[in-house]
């Protein structure tokens, strides 16, 4: 008459098999692969930014006007603040995320793994727009949530730095 239906479905499987993956993970085809980088990626980028920009916007919110910088930029202490927000914030995500999808969770970081043959074209192709559309939405509900203007999270070159110099100081 068949396999019973408690056949596959015990205590000692995940879920009791109810939800459990129906293949083998070796015989997992490569699409299954991408779609669960892609929505790793997504959920990863997605996270890191979300925290970094929330750190960044209170970070720029919440310190004091007497200690801008010079020409009006940040202080030093605002500066390394910031920094910590993002450090902590691909931490976390990276910590969290990279047997998902590798934790690349940036365009660049993603395009140069795939110059360097360390991830194939096609995964890299497909991580891409998954990278870009995931910072956007983090963008807009921050935006969304926190009170003031998303552009106190933009990064701007000093007053006194040409766009070349910001360029190469980039690189």
């Amino acid at each position: 008459m068949g396999q019973p239906f408690f056949g596959k479905h015990s205590a000692s499987n995940p879920f009791f098999g109810f939800f459990g993956p129906t293949k083998d993970a070796k015989t997992a085809s490569a699409l299954q692969g991408h779609l669960v980088a892609m929505s790793g990626e997504f959920v990863g980028t997605f996270m890191f930014l979300f925290l970094a920009y929330c750190g960044h916007s209170m970070v720029v919110d919440q310190s004091p006007i007497n200690q801008a910088g010079p020409n009006g930029t940040n202080s030093a202490t605002t500066v390394v603040y910031i920094s910590l927000s993002y450090g902590f914030a691909v931490l976390v995500t990276v910590w969290t995320m990279y047997r998902v999808s590798g934790g690349l969770f940036n365009p660049a970081v993603t395009l140069g793994l795939i110059v360097t043959g360390n991830i194939p074209l096609v995964r890299g192709m497909l991580l891409w727009p998954v990278q870009i559309l995931a910072s956007m939405v983090a963008a807009w509900i921050v935006g969304a949530i926190i009170p003031g203007n998303i552009k106190s999270v933009q990064t701007t070159l000093t007053p006194t730095m040409s766009v070349a110099q910001g360029v190469f100081l980039e690189m």
